[in-house]
């Protein structure tokens, strides 16, 4: 449901998700307070890609979006400046898995990563070499370790500043430090960027910005702060689609 937000066949950014929430009820099994609340949709809203087409104002964005679209929608902002509260020509949204829960949390333990090594095999190579973008973001470690599934491709990954192909990357946290390349058996090239997936619990691992890595509180004294955030990764990215790859 995520290509009726921002699915562009011409775009030249492509972000993939993990998986979609559970699909949603008809319209007669909502209750009264759902009905009300606009973040509630009827299947045949879904149906008709309705949910996505709204015009939505960006300082009220969590109280009208989920946890992951709204941190979305502030990273494409302020990493980017890009707007996707409106459709964009430029994007392309999608998800590794491509089936939807049952009744389950994104993150718990019943969550299996073969799922989504089955869709990045099956399915995820023939998707990229039809949208053929300029530049992937990847949400999240269960994402990017999917990648390596993905058939006929291989992935590489190169030092941001020599270019050097690099052999061992340690963890997830080393991995958005770098620039990644899928080349496919086609001829075909695209670079990839790993980063933290946007969800409600996204800056456990990592800062959403800078300010928040340091919390004036006595009993953190003494504990090792993380570096860097969220924002300036997203600017990475931004870097290199202006220089590399922007058309307009």
């Amino acid at each position: 449901m995520w290509n009726y937000w921002q699915g562009s066949l011409d775009a030249e950014i492509m972000v993939i998700g993990q998986d979609f929430g559970i699909f949603p009820q008809k319209q007669d099994k909502l209750t009264e307070k759902q009905k009300r609340n606009k973040r509630y949709y009827s299947y045949k809203q879904y149906i008709q890609g309705k949910a996505w087409r709204q015009d939505v104002d960006l300082s009220k964005t969590k109280n009208y979006w989920g946890a992951t679209d709204a941190n979305l929608i502030s990273l494409f902002w302020e990493g980017l400046e890009i707007d996707i509260t409106k459709p964009q020509e430029k994007l392309f949204f999608t998800n590794m898995a491509c089936c939807y829960r049952q009744n389950m949390i994104s993150g718990s333990s019943n969550f299996r990563q073969e799922w989504l090594s089955l869709c990045a095999n099956k399915y995820m190579g023939e998707l990229i070499e039809i949208i053929r973008p300029k530049l992937i973001i990847a949400l999240g470690e269960n994402v990017w370790n999917a990648f390596g599934c993905i058939e006929s491709a291989r992935l590489i990954c190169k030092d941001m500043i020599s270019k050097n192909e690099i052999v061992k990357v340690s963890g997830f946290q080393e991995s958005i430090q770098h620039t990644y390349q899928l080349n496919f058996e086609t001829g075909f090239q695209v670079r990839v960027f790993p980063v933290y997936h946007p969800g409600a619990y996204s800056t456990v691992n990592r800062p959403m910005y800078r300010a928040d890595v340091t919390t004036g509180n006595e009993a953190d004294k003494g504990k090792k702060k993380r570096e860097g955030c969220q924002i300036e990764d997203w600017k990475k990215i931004k870097d290199y689609y202006e220089s590399s790859c922007r058309t307009n």
